[in-house]
C-alpha cells in the first residue's frame, strides 16, 4: 500500500512537470506570434477565418487547409471580430468535447483532466481544430454500439479533418454496424453536397490541386521544418531520423495495414469492448495517418484520465506516460528526434497489459 502511494506521488508529479512544460511552450508560441504579428488571437485559427472570409467574399481558395466541410465549421466564427471568433471557437469547442464525455458517463475528475491535458491546452493556444475533431471521434466510437445512428453521423462529421476517419469504416464494418455504416456515408454525402451549394462548387475545384498537393509537399518538406515540431506520426519519425519521403511513406503504409488489421480485430463480434476499445482505437487512428499533431490527441487524453480513474495502477501509469510524452514533446522534437509514434505504440501496449491483468 505504501508503495502503491509512492507511485502515485511520482506519476501526479510527472503529470504536473509535463503540464508546466506545455503552459512554457504555449506562451512562448503566443509572445512569439504577437511579436511577429501583433495580433493577441492565435494564429491558426486566424488561418481558418482568413481563408473562410476569402471563401465568402469570392477572393482565391487556393489555400484551403481542409477539405470544404470544413467551412461548415468555420465560416460561422468568421462572421465576428477575430478576437470575439476565437473565444467563441474555444469556448463552442471545449463545450463539444465537455458534453461528449459527459454523454459518455466520464467522471467529473477524468474530465477536469481532460480539459487541463496538455493537448487541450495546445488546441487553446493555437487555435486548433483537435477538440472538434475529438469530440466526433469520441462520440463515434463510444456508441457504435449503443446509438449506431448517432455514431455514424458523428463519424461522418470526421470528414473535416478525413485522416483522422481512416479507420471508422474500418470499426463499423468489423462490427457489421451496417446503421452506422450507412449514416457515416450518408452524413459526409451530406455535408459534401451541403457545402458546395453554400459556397460554391468551385471550392471543390482546388482540394485535389491545391489541398492535396500541399499536404504533400509539406510531408516532403525536409526535416526540420518549424511545423513538423509536434508531428506524431510514423511518417515523421523516420523523416527525423534521416530517412527519405519515399522510405518513411512506406512505413507509414506498413503502419497503416498494421492498424488496419488490429482494429479489425478489436471491432470484431465477440472482441473486447467499453473504454478499453475505445483508447485502443483512438491510438490506432493515430498510427494509422501521416498527418497528425499533439494537438490532435484530446480525445485520447479525456479517455486515458477516465481510464486512470477506473483502473488505479495500471491506468495511471498509462496516462503519466501520455502527459510525460506530450508535454516534453518539444524537447525531444528539438534537441532530438520525433519519437511520437513510439510513445503511442507503446500507450497501445500499456493498455493491453493493464487489461491483461485486470482479467
Amino acid at each position: 500500500m505504501r508503495g502503491y502511494g509512492v507511485f502515485r506521488v511520482v506519476c501526479f508529479t510527472v503529470i504536473v512537470i509535463s503540464n508546466l512544460l506545455a503552459l512554457a511552450f504555449d506562451i512562448t508560441v503566443l509572445r512569439r506570434h504577437w511579436q511577429v504579428t501583433g495580433n493577441i488571437v492565435a494564429g491558426d485559427f486566424v488561418s481558418f477565418r482568413l481563408d473562410a472570409v476569402a471563401v465568402l467574399h469570392h477572393l482565391s481558395g487556393d489555400y484551403l487547409p481542409y477539405p470544404p466541410p470544413f467551412l461548415l465549421l468555420s465560416v460561422p466564427f468568421s462572421l465576428a471580430a477575430p478576437l470575439p471568433g476565437y473565444i467563441a471557437w474555444i469556448f463552442a469547442s471545449l463545450l463539444s468535447l465537455i458534453a461528449v464525455a459527459y454523454g459518455l458517463r466520464f467522471r467529473l475528475s477524468a474530465i477536469v483532466m481532460g480539459l487541463v491535458s496538455v493537448p487541450t491546452l495546445y488546441c487553446i493556444a493555437m487555435g486548433q481544430t483537435g477538440l472538434f475533431v475529438s469530440a466526433a471521434l469520441l462520440l463515434s466510437l463510444g456508441l457504435a454500439e449503443a446509438q449506431p445512428v448517432i455514431a455514424g453521423i458523428a463519424a461522418g462529421c470526421v470528414i473535416i479533418k478525413p485522416q483522422f476517419g481512416l479507420l471508422l469504416p474500418v470499426c463499423f464494418l468489423a462490427a457489421r454496424n451496417w446503421k452506422a455504416f450507412a449514416a457515416a456515408a450518408t452524413t459526409v454525402g451530406v455535408l459534401c453536397l451541403l457545402s458546395g451549394l453554400i459556397f460554391g462548387l468551385d471550392v471543390w475545384s482546388v482540394v485535389f490541386p491545391h489541398h492535396v498537393s500541399g499536404a504533400q509537399n509539406l510531408l516532403a518538406a525536409p526535416w526540420p521544418a518549424a511545423f513538423e515540431y509536434t508531428m506524431i506520426t510514423v511518417f515523421m519519425l523516420c523523416r527525423s531520423l534521416g530517412a527519405s519521403a519515399h522510405v518513411a511513406a512506406a512505413f507509414q503504409a506498413l503502419a497503416f495495414i498494421c492498424a488496419v488489421l488490429a482494429c479489425w480485430r478489436l471491432w470484431r463480434p465477440g472482441g473486447s469492448g467499453g473504454l478499453d476499445r475505445i483508447a485502443a482505437t483512438l491510438c490506432l487512428v493515430m498510427l494509422a495517418t501521416p498527418y497528425a499533431y499533439i494537438y490532435d490527441l484530446p480525445a485520447l487524453a479525456f479517455v486515458l484520465a477516465e481510464y486512470a480513474a477506473r483502473r488505479r495502477l495500471g491506468g495511471l501509469a498509462v496516462m503519466a506516460l501520455f502527459w510525460f510524452f506530450t508535454g516534453a514533446y518539444p524537447l525531444f522534437s528539438t534537441f532530438w528526434f520525433l519519437p511520437g509514434a513510439i510513445f503511442i505504440a507503446l500507450i497501445l501496449l500499456m493498455l493491453r497489459w493493464s487489461q491483461q491483468r485486470s482479467t
